[in-house]
């Protein structure tokens, strides 16, 4: 409109009223936001169509955009990095009498499938995947022989997970109730289990005190995905910088690290991996946070684009991004095809946009009347669609 009416002022002395109105109409018909409007979706709907057949849910546009963006990937490790079935290894009896109450010298026994069996009560409701591998192994090797005996014998009265640490609860065994704590070694201490558990490079350790005295450890396998090394050197190669967020506190984690060539690392808690990613955004990067549980739910918020591997429901619903395959090499695909998709608008928007500009000078300069301005504008449309469209055809790598 302001350009038709700049040409009405310009060229008033030397038109007639019909030939100003035949030169507006003229400007109008190339003024139409179609390149905008249209070929955007376009693009973006087709990038939606090429990551679900790639087993990839991105859920908005927005987080196509912050895909084409990121600059920083922050893994969580347990269940992302390494594998979300790890298996129990062994367990490790520190003692076979445990106090009936804290400081009492009366004792009660103890056998490794008392251990177990209070372990999968504390753990019944819990998705982490170390809990996931207690219930296994005893729904699999200890139920099958000893399930009266032992669901006569033990009762769970009370459990609390607390995020990145373990579970705390009481469990009760004919009338008599005894405090568990369930976790890692900063866990145990809290509660005054001064003594921690052994990991290794290849195992995590998880204590069990009863009472406050630690009456066993259980090592759990903690081996690499099969696409973690492939996944982490194609982004690595791709110029991101590359981090581990995890609450192990472990020799594990550094270990991890070493595998996969990544020299940023931390050990911390749900809240302070939020508190990480903020401090990082601070700097300027773009980041993506990669986790699959519910102690990642935080982080996936708060990232500029979170990827979740869809095994937890919550992880899932937090997350901008949903592999819907527990393949690490997702993460590149998605963010190819976030980088297709906004290039894509881009160029059928300044093409578009520039095109009508074009035929807006030259309608105002009386060059175009109304009809070929009306064919040609419909011809920039459709240009600019069918050049979105070519997102269909992107195969990502």
């Amino acid at each position: 409109v302001g350009m038709a009416a700049v040409a009405v002022l310009l060229r008033s002395r030397r038109l007639n009223l019909e030939d100003q109105w035949t030169m507006v109409l003229s400007v109008l018909m190339a003024a139409t936001p179609c390149p905008l409007s249209i070929s955007v979706p376009v693009a973006f709907l087709s990038a939606f169509s090429v990551a679900a057949r790639s087993g990839v849910t991105v859920k908005s546009g927005h987080a196509l955009e912050s895909l084409s963006r990121v600059t920083m990937v922050a893994f969580d490790k347990t269940g992302t990095l390494t594998r979300e079935d790890p298996e129990l290894l062994k367990v490790d009896l520190s003692r076979e009498q445990v106090p009936l109450a804290p400081g009492c010298h009366e004792e009660a026994s103890l056998t490794e499938a008392d251990v177990l069996f209070v372990a999968y009560l504390l753990e019944c409701r819990c998705v982490h995947p170390f809990a996931t591998a207690t219930q296994h192994h005893v729904e699999r090797v200890i139920l099958p022989a000893r399930r009266g005996e032992l669901r006569a014998s033990w009762l769970l009265k009370q459990a609390e997970q607390l995020p990145g640490k373990g579970v705390v609860g009481v469990v009760e065994r004919v009338g008599t109730t005894f405090q568990v704590v369930l976790g890692s070694s900063d866990l145990l201490a809290e509660h005054g289990v001064a003594e921690g558990q052994a990991s290794t490079l290849d195992s995590v350790a998880v204590g069990l005190a009863i009472n406050g005295v630690k009456v066993a450890t259980l090592h759990f396998g903690d081996q690499l995905r099969d696409s973690a090394r492939g996944a982490v050197a194609q982004l690595r190669s791709s110029g991101l910088r590359l981090a581990i967020l995890s609450g192990d506190t472990s020799e594990r984690l550094p270990a991890v690290a070493g595998e996969l060539g990544i020299t940023e690392f931390a050990q911390c808690l749900p809240a302070q991996k939020s508190d990480a990613i903020r401090k990082w955004q601070q700097e300027g990067e773009v980041v993506m946070f990669c986790g699959d549980g519910v102690n990642d739910a935080a982080a996936l918020v708060t990232a500029d684009c979170g990827v979740s591997l869809g095994v937890n429901a919550l992880a899932s619903e937090s997350a901008q991004v949903v592999l819907l395959k527990p393949d690490l090499s997702g993460i590149a695909v998605a963010m190819s095809i976030g980088k297709k998709a906004v290039s894509t608008a881009r160029q059928s928007v300044a093409g578009g946009m520039g095109v009508s500009t074009a035929q807006m000078a030259l309608a105002a300069a009386g060059y175009l009347p109304p009809i070929t301005n009306a064919v040609l504008q419909e011809c920039v449309d459709l240009g600019s669609i069918l050049n979105s469209l070519r997102v269909l055809f992107h195969s990502p790598r």
